[in-house]
């Protein structure tokens, strides 16, 4: 496999769906993979230590085509979809978890934010199609990481 990018994965997926199913299952594995690499390089004890970070990682999913991983179909009970739902929770559960272990959880703010919805609707996309007048965006901050001006 050609690589296309610094992630490794290839420029072009061809026009056959079936044949892109499974790079596009392995895309929020390795996302996640990577963020908690990105992570551990920077606890207590590492060469990068201290230093403070920004950590962006915007999700292809939960766009069409929707496709959860093995482990997660049947998990939601309402669906592919929702399946999908359940295996970016799963990451982002573990990108939490990365930086408790860590111990940079109490120094972090860490944002989950949603986009607008679907770029068109597909069969996938049911009731998620509002143009952003309900926009997800969840904030994390465990302790006041700097103090109000006077």
């Amino acid at each position: 496999m050609a690589r296309g990018d610094s992630l490794g994965m290839p420029s072009k997926c061809g026009t056959a769906f079936l044949r892109c199913r499974t790079r596009l299952g392995a895309m929020l594995p390795m996302f996640t993979a990577r963020a908690v690499e990105f992570i551990r390089r920077r606890a207590p004890g590492q060469k990068r230590a201290g230093v403070p970070f920004f950590l962006y990682l915007p999700l292809t999913a939960p766009h069409s085509p929707v496709v959860p991983n093995k482990e997660f179909e049947g998990m939601s009970g309402i669906g592919a979809y929702g399946d999908l739902v359940c295996e970016i929770d799963d990451l982002a559960g573990k990108i939490r978890s990365a930086l408790a272990e860590n111990g940079l959880l109490e120094n972090t703010i860490f944002v989950f934010a949603s986009d607008n919805g679907p770029e068109f609707q597909t069969a996938d996309d049911e009731g998620a199609f509002e143009r952003a007048r309900r926009t997800a965006l969840v904030v994390i901050q465990r302790r006041r990481l700097l103090e109000p001006s006077p």
